[in-house]
């Protein structure tokens, strides 16, 4: 018996042996998939009918309401303002000779100058820290009733506030006014050095100066001075 032969005859006694179990199961397999095909074609179907009933999604232009709220945003700054990035950090300390320690001696900053401010009735002591891009302003207050004992009184030690560097300080306060954020100081203008000084958020506790410099590297003792004398009038801190 040829090789070919010997296989046709291994394969028809194997078929025959087996019958019983493979017909039922083709059988079994061609319904299913008879089956799998006909509820496919029933969704589809069905999702054809739904999209027909389905209305069509319009979107009407917009209405006066909304067009006046569009400018109304536009108008009061949409745009965020420029920031070029942190000038400088005030913190509020309780003994500015152990800050300028941790700041000098610790950390490795420089003190570029100490200096003392008093108001009508009030009056603080600070220190700018320096050391590559950048300063930390350190400042205590010398009476428990001065702006900066007030701050440390009400929020603790820590953050005074957060000077961001602008390009035009104007510009900013309106474009921050108009999105809600008030100021408690008007523009200070020095030779060289513009600044602008937020309220104190009651939340965060942080307060923001804008701040904008001209030709002047550290800061104006009339500015850090005027700066001063708004605040103690308002009462403010």
């Amino acid at each position: 018996m040829h090789v070919t032969d010997k296989r046709a005859h291994t394969e028809e006694k194997f078929f025959h042996d087996h019958a019983k179990w493979i017909i039922p199961g083709y059988a079994t397999l061609l319904i299913w998939n008879q089956a799998v095909s006909k509820l496919m074609t029933l969704s589809l179907n069905w999702l054809r009918h739904l999209n027909r009933r389905t209305p069509k999604m319009t979107y009407p232009a917009d209405s006066p309401s909304d067009a006046s709220l569009k400018n109304s945003i536009e108008a009061n700054g949409r745009h965020n303002p420029r920031f070029r990035g942190i000038d400088h950090i005030a913190l509020a300390v309780h003994k500015l000779d152990d800050a300028i320690h941790l700041f000098q001696d610790v950390l490795g900053f420089k003190l570029r100058r100490r200096l003392q401010i008093k108001g009508k009735t009030t009056g603080m002591v600070c220190a700018d820290m320096v050391r590559d891009d950048m300063c930390f302003v350190l400042c205590q207050g010398t009476e428990p009733e001065s702006q900066v004992a007030q701050l440390v009184q009400h929020y603790g030690v820590g953050l005074a506030h957060v000077a961001l560097s602008v390009a035009d300080v104007s510009a900013a306060v309106n474009t921050l006014r108009a999105r809600g954020l008030s100021f408690d100081t008007t523009i200070i203008e020095g030779p060289g050095l513009t600044q602008a000084f937020s309220s104190r958020c009651p939340n965060t506790g942080i307060s923001f100066e804008l701040i904008h410099r001209n030709g002047e590297e550290a800061f104006l003792e009339n500015n850090i001075q005027e700066l001063f004398e708004q605040l103690e009038k308002s009462g403010k801190y």
